[in-house]
């Protein structure tokens, strides 16, 4: 069909596919019936068309990648604002994923300071019994690697030797006081 033929059918309110009438209400240039063949046409061939533009992006890698600089130089604010808003709502999700994790893991190592007895999950933290948490980072790792790492233990005894929950206080106080918390200091003077 050429372009013009496509134009003079809009004008006389007929639809292009099929040359049926359409009526004025209806917001389409196409019939009912070719919007719905149109759409199920569309959901049949999805997958392949998927696939098709999946394996062109494969083929065509540094095409590809030309292109999308190109928009992205030219489409920058736009860009940017959808990244800032998807960042946003990434950070919130991988936040609120870490937190119940952290707090998973406190809890599974007893959710008290070994120490003082501080039981509120937001001044604990995972503490490295031996003075060694700059050697046992490689080995257990940090943060949520950690997490999962005592969560998923079967046996808490060897995480136990090596970890413990102290309050950040008195995990400081001992990072200052020669790996002693200042309240055993406090203990042992007393006694």
């Amino acid at each position: 069909m050429t372009h013009d033929l496509y134009i003079s059918l809009r004008e006389k309110g007929l639809c292009p596919r099929c040359r049926v009438k359409v009526p004025e209400t209806t917001p389409s240039v196409y019939c009912s019936d070719c919007v719905i063949k149109r759409s199920q046409w569309y959901q049949r061939t999805k997958p392949k068309r998927l696939e098709a533009s999946k394996q062109w992006t494969e083929n065509n890698r540094e095409r590809y990648n030309a292109r999308m600089r190109n928009y992205n130089r030219k489409n920058k604010d736009k860009v940017l604002a959808q990244n800032r808003a998807s960042y946003g709502r990434y950070k919130e999700v991988r936040l609120n994923k870490r937190s119940l994790m952290r707090l998973s893991a406190i809890n599974r190592l007893g959710g008290v300071c070994k120490c003082c007895g501080e039981s509120e999950s937001r001044f604990l933290t995972i503490d490295h019994k031996n003075n060694d948490g700059y050697l046992r980072r490689h080995i257990d790792g940090v943060g949520y690697k950690l997490y999962k790492r005592i969560i998923d233990a079967k046996d808490l005894r060897p995480i136990s030797v090596v970890l413990q929950i102290l309050c950040w206080n008195c995990n400081e106080g001992k990072r200052w006081n020669g790996g002693v918390c200042p309240h055993e200091n406090h203990k042992i003077r007393v006694a």
